[in-house]
């Protein structure tokens, strides 16, 4: 089994929570969990599919750490203005975006040049099995 990448420790689990507001989500037990061992990383396999396409990629997860250039808070800012609704948490090589739908909590792909999402799975714990295998 092939490990995770890149890991930037979390400097603070306050971090979580600050974010929370900020973003205007709650996150998952499960998601919280990965982050506190995982924050930032790059996932063992890069590849995965979407109910509707096929080879979709992800580059690394967001990191709640302020400081890492690829910081949840920042990169969101930019997600909102394409759809209110998602909330992005890893980003891909092309500039695309692995999101929450804040209300139904499922994980989506956002398309940042046409706002188009397509479902990848309807939890984050079966979305990590696809890029943890």
């Amino acid at each position: 089994m092939k490990e995770w990448r890149y890991i930037k420790p979390l400097e603070t689990e306050k971090l979580i929570p600050e974010a929370e507001k900020k973003l205007g989500y709650k996150f998952r037990k499960s998601y919280v969990d990965f982050v506190k061992k995982n924050n930032g990383g790059r996932p063992p396999l890069s590849v995965f599919n979407t109910c509707e396409s096929v080879e979709k990629t992800i580059k690394s997860f967001l990191s709640f750490n302020p400081s890492d250039a690829e910081n949840i808070i920042r990169v969101n800012r930019g997600v909102a203005e394409i759809s209110e609704g998602l909330v992005a948490f890893a980003i891909d090589n092309f500039g695309n975006y692995i999101c929450f739908d804040k209300e139904n909590h499922k994980v989506y792909f956002l398309d940042f040049e046409t706002g188009e999402k397509e479902l990848i799975e309807t939890n984050f714990s079966d979305f990590l099995l696809k890029i943890s295998a």
